[in-house]
């Protein structure tokens, strides 16, 4: 598990390993929790940039050449900004765009700002279907997060001129970056215990990150196992939900999805990719800060934004929250759609007996009928489907239960 290390007796006299825990992101939110900043926000941000400042500057000692992956958000910018104060060293960054969705000319504004020596890609669903296929391989599982997709060619890309690069991993999740953080009036006012559940709180938290919620219709004869997020003795209490909710994010989808995806992704073109933000100082320093400094009113991020605001005007970074866009449904509807219907043929889905085809059928119906909504649904279907195809010996029903 994260933050163990594990040891063998090689003599023998040590019959089973020892696991010993060298750092824990529990008792650390808990103890930074018990002891919230009390300070200015003008020096909240100041020490925050110099966490910040000192992280980035660790993670660039290379002897090789340097990069960050850069987008036009809050995130990357940051660690990309810390990165160039320093003008005795030549920094790359490196940026994907799409046609369809291109976040790709902000980015370019920051960096030449910054003055780094900037490389973009645009990438079509040509580019993009002659990739998909290998992505099971690449990631060794199903693994449903569309955004590998430009993760794995923002990584080859920066790969011809660097073998290192920064990027903003963990942003979101110590800054308050994500619309699930929107708390609904219900669960509003966190410190009333008798009126707000903690089983209203992991509800609310599973609908914002599952694309299937019941996925046991999905797949018949099968219950959904017990996971860290359905138990509630694996939750920290906070006084508002949206620190609890963010301290789940870094237990299951920071190292379960984002840090899977950059670090195959890099991995697999001979990249190292180092985060930033994941330092454990930050990590402690920013569970100390109370939640109006990471969101102030619509504004996320508020006091990232004041240390990113040093070194890059506002203008060229206070948009909306895009992510990591990558145009699927475009993509699904034009260029992928024959991929896809092969995947998803109902006889091929009866004959494996894994999935419900109906529903699977329904699914992709109601998605080309107009239901953008559907595409995450419809992509981990396909996703699964197209790891099938990589197994030697076929996956029935059967062999699984």
């Amino acid at each position: 598990m994260a933050g163990t290390i594990v040891t063998f007796d090689a003599a023998g006299g040590q019959r089973e390993p020892r696991i010993a825990t060298y750092w824990s992101a529990r008792e650390v939110a808990k103890r930074a929790l018990a002891d919230p900043l009390r300070c200015s926000p003008r020096q909240a941000a100041e020490n925050l940039w110099a966490l910040l400042a000192d992280s980035v500057d660790l993670r660039m000692e290379s002897d090789r050449p340097i990069g960050a992956m850069l987008s036009g958000g809050i995130d990357s910018p940051t660690v990309a900004a810390l990165m160039s104060r320093n003008r005795d060293r030549e920094v790359w960054t490196f940026s994907i765009g799409f046609e369809e969705a291109d976040e790709a000319p902000f980015a370019r504004k920051i960096a030449e700002h910054l003055r780094t020596r900037h490389e973009e890609q645009y990438i079509t669903a040509t580019d993009a279907l002659e990739i998909i296929p290998r992505m099971p391989a690449l990631y060794d599982e199903p693994f449903a997060d569309s955004s590998q997709i430009p993760t794995y060619f923002v990584s080859q890309l920066a790969r011809r001129d660097v073998a290192v690069v920064l990027t903003g991993d963990g942003g979101d999740e110590l800054f308050g970056g994500y619309n699930r953080y929107r708390l609904p009036p219900e669960l509003e006012g966190g410190t009333d215990r008798d009126r707000l559940s903690m089983r209203n709180r992991i509800d609310f938290y599973l609908a914002g990150v599952s694309h299937w919620l019941n996925p046991g219709e999905l797949v018949p004869n099968t219950i959904e196992p017990p996971t860290l997020v359905c138990d509630a003795n694996q939750w920290i209490r906070a006084d508002d939900p949206r620190d609890e909710m963010m301290f789940m994010d870094v237990m299951t989808y920071l190292p379960d999805d984002l840090l899977v995806k950059v670090d195959r992704a890099s991995m697999s073109v001979g990249l190292e990719a180092r985060a930033p933000f994941l330092d454990p100082r930050l990590l402690e320093y920013t569970w100390r800060l109370p939640f109006d400094l990471k969101v102030k009113g619509e504004v996320r991020k508020w006091i990232l934004r004041q240390v990113l605001h040093r070194h890059v005007p506002p203008a060229l970074v206070d948009r909306p929250k895009q992510g990591f866009c990558v145009p699927l449904d475009m993509w699904l509807r034009n260029g992928l759609r024959d991929w896809a219907e092969s995947l998803l043929n109902e006889t091929r889905l009866r004959r494996e007996g894994l999935l419900d085809a109906r529903i699977v059928r329904d699914e992709w119906a109601r998605y080309l009928a107009g239901g953008s909504r559907w595409k995450y649904r419809v992509w981990a279907v396909l996703m699964f489907q197209a790891w099938l195809e990589t197994i030697d010996e076929p996956v029935t029903h059967s062999r699984v239960a």
